[in-house]
């Protein structure tokens, strides 16, 4: 009988301090069965995206063990960095792996945000397949304001959080938490001089806008790389294919004059989001397995 697992996707406002990170490593590791597939910090972002894939209550253990560490490292009032935030664990995807069913991913997701909340007395937002109220399902809705309007943006009772109080905590803030399919974090750097028209390639792009669909894009300043950054999730590769993305990227970015120089994947990617060459045709600048089911096999 095979295991039950799921996939762990924790993003935590942490990205300047590898020595910590590295302590946080350790920790996890420690954790028999939990399988760290893959870890990356940004700087810039101020921020880390982990990913893991465990037996359901391994990933809780596991969170646990990433919410007492970030007690102690993490300080929302004194954090800054390029990437919108709510929370020190900023948001926890669950991916059905092997084994359960979304229908019971769901339901355990609803049982660790109640226990979280309750041991860390911070508010939790369910987001997407686990989301109570359709405006929770996009989990841009429930970063809106960030972590300076989340005091108020709490006071209002459609934005009660699902569980937990309904005041920040103090230095981690709050976190979203749900059930959701494969999502492709995929970053494009370009020139220094160029961010107002990588903000205009995003506007042109995202679905919001009349874009392509299922796609997310931002324009960002990175000030330590001092490089702009087109910075994409794409929610469905099954309906805008990464193929599909990158090139209406050349094509949109021709038209403004710009190209990119390097590209980035944050985490893993499914192998059926890639293609024969995608590596090259993506810029990748690190040329780490990035194929989640490679990572899999081994386990």
């Amino acid at each position: 009988m095979k295991k039950t697992l799921l996939e762990c996707v924790p993003n935590l406002s942490e990205g300047r301090d590898p020595l910590a990170l590295q302590a946080l490593y350790l920790q996890l590791s420690q954790l028999p069965e939990l399988q760290i597939l893959d870890h990356s910090a940004d700087s810039d972002h101020h921020r880390s995206v982990w990913t893991w894939v465990a037996p359901p209550e391994v990933i809780e253990q596991a969170l646990m063990c990433l919410f007492h560490w970030a007690e102690k490292q993490i300080d929302l009032r004194k954090h800054q960095g390029a990437h919108p935030r709510i929370g020190a664990v900023d948001v926890i995807p669950l991916i059905p792996i092997q084994g359960i069913s979304k229908h019971e991913a769901v339901a355990f997701s609803k049982a660790l945000a109640a226990r979280l909340a309750k041991r860390f007395q911070l508010p939790i937002f369910l987001y997407e397949a686990s989301a109570t109220q359709a405006q929770r399902r996009n989990l841009a809705s429930i970063r809106q304001g960030q972590f300076e309007g989340l005091s108020e943006k709490l006071k209002q009772p459609a934005w009660f959080p699902d569980f937990g109080p309904a005041q920040p905590h103090p230095s981690l803030g709050a976190t979203a938490l749900g059930v959701r399919d494969f999502l492709i974090a995929f970053n494009l750097c370009y020139g220094a001089q160029e961010l107002a028209s990588v903000k205009e390639l995003a506007r042109r792009l995202r679905a919001s806008n009349g874009g392509l669909p299922a796609v997310k894009a931002l324009g960002l300043w990175l000030p330590q790389r001092q490089k702009s950054q087109l910075s994409f999730n794409l929610t469905d590769f099954r309906v805008t294919s990464l193929q599909d993305l990158i090139q209406a990227v050349l094509k949109q970015g021709a038209e403004l004059g710009i190209t990119p120089e390097a590209g980035e994947i944050i985490g893993l990617i499914p192998a059926a989001a890639t293609w024969p060459g995608f590596e090259t045709a993506l810029k990748l600048s690190d040329r780490r397995d990035v194929v989640l089911e490679h990572h899999l096999r081994k386990i």
